[in-house]
């Protein structure tokens, strides 16, 4: 399921990444993609580490939507 809040002009989607890009987002209409980077550093967060399995990360929804949009 995908929401949606909408003010002033302005449009977030909550939902699966995919799911938003293949039907809400028209083709060739974004000019920006800004994510808070550094992932998977290995950072201790509290006692988590921010540390993920290889295979994991490779199915992380980041990297499907960046593989879908190059």
């Amino acid at each position: 399921m995908i929401k949606t809040y909408n003010k002033d002009g302005h449009i977030i989607y909550n939902g699966d990444a995919i799911q938003v890009l293949e039907s809400k987002i028209e083709d060739k209409s974004i000019d920006l993609i800004f994510v808070d980077p550094p992932y998977n550093i290995g950072k201790d967060f509290n006692g988590r580490k921010d540390k993920w399995n290889t295979d994991l990360f490779a199915d992380h929804a980041t990297v499907r939507v960046f593989n879908r949009l190059f």
